[in-house]
């Protein structure tokens, strides 16, 4: 028996595969939307600095 379902049910050659805790199909959304905050967070937090870096460096002169 499997604590959180079956992938492959045994065979006369293999044993069952039980599928993980982190393979849920509820768990998996919510890695989704943790890779998400990890990559929509810090990219416009980058884009905001370059631009602010930017706007500096023109203001003193350093323009290229």
């Amino acid at each position: 028996t499997c604590e959180h379902g079956v992938i492959e049910n045994c065979t006369p050659t293999s044993n069952t595969k039980c599928r993980e805790v982190f393979q849920s199909a509820g768990s998996r959304s919510n890695l989704h939307w943790l890779w998400a905050l990890l990559i929509l967070i810090p990219v416009p937090a980058l884009v905001y600095r370059e631009v602010k870096r930017r706007c500096r460096r023109k203001e003193n002169g350093y323009q290229k």
